[in-house]
């Protein structure tokens, strides 16, 4: 770390708080209302909005700067959208170079489904493509090294290594289908990949698509080579057939898979459908890739997400804060709205601040992106709000902070206080609140946390402490 441990607790226990502390705030507002809003962040912080489905005039994308405190958006140039469009803007992606790519639906096939707005030109270009989709764009991503991909509907995965000038058709199906014999027909019984309906990079390069019907696939050499994300998706000695006793059998027996997202240690989190033979309350599951494990992810009410488009977009802040909006459901009534986690398991509500929740949450599909640690999110009704991932809120202002003494340290999961402590909140290094007791207590039992490092506030101090459990 760049820091060194003692400043690191000098912070955490001058701005620690809890992690529902920190409130989403009202960043810009009177913006265009319409159905599905979609943001995307460029590198130089310029924001885009835009609407899927708007009752005003389409192919208008609206661009402010995250760095401006006001939210002032302004109307770029109108996108020269196709004859046959039968949406106005379903997915938003920046280039390197800052420019915006707007993908479309359309139903003529000889019609652009793709747009690059050219920032010295100010003008829009349609893009071309060498085999078009049938439909057109459901979502993008972009590589760090600054290859784009966009997922169609009912068709491929498309790739440009140009900044997006074009794009080129990558039939993945064909690929796996080769590779991997046993993976067609998949579980759901489908011959091929259908929709590709979400689409991400980790930090390794890989990158990942969810299908409509073949669960997660992903490349890690710029898609020349497709692997299922299910490890033992086929028996090892027989490729033609299936595993039935995959441990990893979700990742590739699910479908319509409306959201990708990582961890810091690029983990994959994700929503998909066909989970309740798995005995899954909710279709969020968490995939360890280097241990080749699955779990069922924790936290959120019980068939909150019982369908795999009810969660479009999982985001990660720069310090691994992990967020997604949950869609809407009448399974859980008062549960809509953003959750926040750490670890991509362990998941909680982050509605602090916000209002109108019932009104302006249903289908806020695709709304979240991050700029650093600062998470933005548009609601149906013309609004953009941001919250701050950074550790703040509560202030300690005692000047007996930092005597706290506890032992053993490192500690196995019991730790013994000096002497009776009361308030005790535990954090671990991304801020988020992991165990509270407000009654007073002698010792602590930290056994059910994961091996790290956490630290502990009292009312009388707070102090870093090393866990290894047994």
């Amino acid at each position: 770390m760049v820091c060194s441990f003692q400043f690191l607790i000098f912070f955490f226990c001058t701005f620690i708080g809890n992690s529902q502390g920190n409130a989403w705030t009202l960043w810009a507002k009177n913006l265009p209302s319409g159905v599905y809003p979609k943001l995307s962040i460029a590198k130089n912080h310029d924001i885009y909005y835009g609407l899927t489905g708007t009752p005003g005039e389409k192919g208008i994308l609206y661009k402010s700067n995250t760095l401006d405190p006001s939210g002032t958006f302004f109307a770029l140039p109108r996108i020269p959208l196709s004859i046959s469009v039968v949406n106005n803007i379903q997915t938003i992606i920046c280039n390197l170079k800052n420019e915006p790519i707007v993908g479309i639906f359309r139903n003529n096939t000889t019609e652009p489904f793709l747009f690059r707005f050219d920032l010295a030109a100010q003008i829009w270009q349609a893009v071309g493509v060498d085999h078009p989709p049938v439909l057109g764009a459901f979502c993008s991503a972009i590589s760090e090294n600054g290859t784009i991909w966009i997922g169609a509907k009912w068709s491929y995965v498309y790739r440009s290594m140009d900044d997006g000038q074009s794009f080129e058709r990558i039939d993945e199906s064909s690929i796996l289908k080769k590779m991997y014999p046993c993976y067609y027909p998949s579980w759901n019984g489908n011959p091929n990949d259908g929709a590709i309906y979400s689409i991400n990079v980790d930090k390794n390069g890989r990158v990942f698509a969810g299908t409509e019907g073949a669960g997660i696939i992903y490349s890690e050499d710029q898609g020349t080579s497709w692997h299922p994300a299910d490890f033992f998706a086929c028996k090892t000695a027989a490729l033609d057939l299936k595993d039935s006793n995959s441990v990893m059998k979700p990742l590739s027996h699910t479908g319509n898979l409306g959201a990708l997202g990582f961890t810091n240690e690029n983990n994959l989190v994700f929503n998909g459908t066909n989970m309740w033979q798995f005995n899954w309350f909710n279709c969020l599951g968490f995939a360890d890739l280097n241990n080749h494990t699955v779990t069922q992810s924790t936290g959120l009410p019980s068939y909150l997400i019982t369908g795999g488009l009810q969660v479009t977009k999982i985001v990660t802040t720069d310090n691994g804060r992990m967020f997604l909006h949950s869609g809407n459901t009448p399974n859980a009534p008062g549960s809509m709205g953003i959750y926040t986690s750490t670890d991509g398991i362990r998941w909680q509500m982050m509605n602090n601040g916000l209002s109108g929740i019932n009104a302006s949450f249903a289908q806020a599909e695709g709304s979240l992106a991050v700029d650093g640690n600062k998470v933005f999110m548009a609601t149906t009704d013309g609004k953009i709000w941001m919250y701050d991932a950074e550790i703040s809120t509560h202030t300690v202002t005692s000047k007996t902070k930092q005597r706290l003494s506890v032992s053993p340290n490192p500690t196995d999961g019991m730790l013994f206080f000096e002497k009776p402590q009361s308030q005790i909140e535990v954090f671990n290094l991304s801020g988020m609140s992991v165990y509270q007791n407000r009654q007073s207590a002698l010792n602590l039992n930290l056994e059910n946390l994961d091996k790290g490092v956490y630290l502990i506030k009292t009312n009388n101090g707070c102090i870093k402490v090393f866990l290894h459990p047994k």
